[in-house]
């Protein structure tokens, strides 16, 4: 089986060419236990970002923003020249004090020490901010709802702007208590903010394609049901060309997240996601030149998992989450390794080939970890 793997094969994989590389970044948080569409709304703190060098089992772990330790990091990106890193941050909640409002993601900045990968001193800056807007949000909030604004998955854009999602469209779900996440777009400097879409309901992890296009998940709900609403689609960093690139009309799997490009390719890789409940599934490759709305566009190459719809009906095969892709046929992802008992497993750092084998490059048997980059 794939999920068995013997050390030769094992040690090959992580002797790949794709791996001779020396800095590796990724995140440490606990696995969000929200729904698909509400994520900025998780509360889980102490997290960081994290250095591996050099990329191998026994590497050395130096964490980049020791100074914000305790709140909660979310999905981040790397400049075209490796030298800034941009994320979203949710600080940690005051003890002892009555919490008046909820703490919000916001995005922050930081340079690197091109030299050791580590933060330059003194670089970190916040580029989004809430003020009387988003307090006068909070107290019009019905009902106790978190209507924070919520900045998360900045992605840098090749025009110098930074594009990510926010609740600051101040948008709510049709059909449950939690607001919106739209594409949004600012200046590098978090000026200029402006909102890309009209659209009603949560847009997510917006990637950037080898053609400068933005890939992102959009979910619809005109003429659909839940099983079919959250799909592929793409976008013009100025907000022109919106296009639909996968799913409107597949099933399973319900969503779509943490989709890429593929250097090299026409193709996408992304992960099969349950409408509803804990995030996660089967890596898939999308070729979208066949079909843009049935199954035969896709490949999983995690076949053990199932296809999930509401929500998932297998748990013991494990899940995959945020897949990097080097070619179609090997990447790094997040994985949480399948159990059939009631052992605890963390998401780590693989290597995947097309063929569903795997490696673990590096976890933490106490903490997950994401977002291999």
């Amino acid at each position: 089986p794939a999920t068995i793997m013997s050390a030769p094969r094992r040690d090959a994989m992580l002797a790949h060419p794709a791996l001779k590389f020396d800095k590796l970044l990724f995140i440490k948080h606990r696995p969000y236990a929200a729904h698909i569409y509400e994520v900025h709304h998780h509360t889980g703190g102490n997290s960081n970002i994290f250095l591996l060098s050099p990329v191998t089992p026994a590497g050395k772990i130096t964490k980049l923003v020791p100074e914000l330790d305790g709140g909660l990091f979310g999905r981040f990106d790397l400049s075209f020249d490796a030298t800034k890193v941009i994320f979203c941050y949710k600080k940690k909640s005051e003890e002892g004090k009555k919490k008046s409002r909820p703490n919000s993601f916001h995005i922050y900045e930081i340079r690197l020490d091109p030299s050791t990968g580590l933060k330059v001193p003194g670089s970190l800056r916040q580029l989004t901010f809430g003020g009387e807007e988003e307090d006068q949000a909070i107290s019009n909030a019905m009902g106790g709802r978190d209507y924070a604004f919520h900045d998360t998955d900045p992605c840098y854009l090749p025009n110098g702007k930074i594009a990510f999602v926010s609740a600051r469209s101040q948008r709510n779900v049709f059909c449950f208590g939690t607001t919106v996440s739209s594409l949004h777009v600012m200046d590098a400097d978090g000026k200029n903010l402006r909102c890309l879409s009209q659209g009603p309901l949560t847009e997510m992890g917006p990637t950037l394609l080898n053609d400068g296009r933005i890939v992102y998940t959009r979910w619809e709900y005109v003429d659909k049901g839940l099983g079919n609403g959250q799909s592929v689609w793409v976008v013009r960093p100025d907000g022109s060309g919106v296009d639909h690139v996968f799913k409107n009309s597949t099933m399973r799997p319900s969503g779509m997240m943490h989709t890429r490009g593929i250097p090299g390719s026409s193709r996408f890789v992304t992960v099969a996601n349950p409408h509803c409940g804990r995030n996660g599934g089967a890596v898939i490759l999308i070729d979208n030149r066949h079909t843009r709305r049935w199954a035969e566009a896709m490949t999983s190459i995690t076949p053990e998992i199932a296809y999930p719809c509401m929500y998932h009906s297998i748990w013991h095969m494990g899940y995959f989450l945020t897949p990097y892709p080097f070619s179609e046929k090997f990447f790094l992802v997040s994985h949480q390794p399948g159990t059939t008992g009631k052992e605890k497993q963390q998401y780590g750092i693989y290597a995947l080939d097309a063929w569903g084998n795997r490696a673990k490059l590096y976890s933490d048997p106490e903490v997950s970890c994401f977002e291999p980059m």
